[in-house]
This record gives C-alpha cells, structure tokens and sequence, in this order.
C-alpha cells in the first residue's frame, strides 16, 4: 500500500470509527455490521464520504454491499476518483 493508500485507508477507518462509535481496530474485510453500521449509519457514512474526499456518489453507485466492509469502501473509493481524475 502506498502513502497516498495508506492515509485514505486511516481516513476511512476514522469516519467508521465516528459514525459508529466503536473505537477498536476495524478489521478491514469484517463486516461493518458487527461494528453497528445499518442502513442509516451507511446512508451517513456516504455523506462523509463525499464530503471528505470531495465527490458524488451517484444513485446506482449506492448499492449496499459495495459499502459493507472498510475494503469495499477503499475499493469504491478507488474506482470513483480514477473516474473523476
């Protein structure tokens, strides 16, 4: 993992981490859902999300399981700033 990787990476974790108020370490391909994540606090972790790096998720981006883990989320992150870039 790159520098750039490694601090989206801590960036992610720590909205996880204030949205769902668990302080712990994340496993990364664990579900959120054994963190407390559910449908409103994944409608909120988007918003961060867009809010913190600076993009739109579009309605057919939000899928559910593409938000599921911590891994996913970097996976989609990837995918959406490569698009906008």
């Amino acid at each position: 993992m790159n520098l750039m990787e490694q601090q989206t990476a801590e960036r992610i974790t720590e909205i996880i981490r204030k949205i769902t108020g668990y302080s712990d370490r994340i496993v990364w391909e664990e579900n959120l859902s054994t963190y407390g994540m559910n449908s409103m606090k994944t409608m909120e972790l988007v918003i961060a999300l867009e809010i913190e790096f600076n993009i739109q998720f579009e309605d057919e981006e939000l899928v559910l399981g593409r938000f599921s883990s911590a891994r996913n989320i970097m996976e989609q992150l990837k995918l959406k700033l490569q698009r906008e870039a």
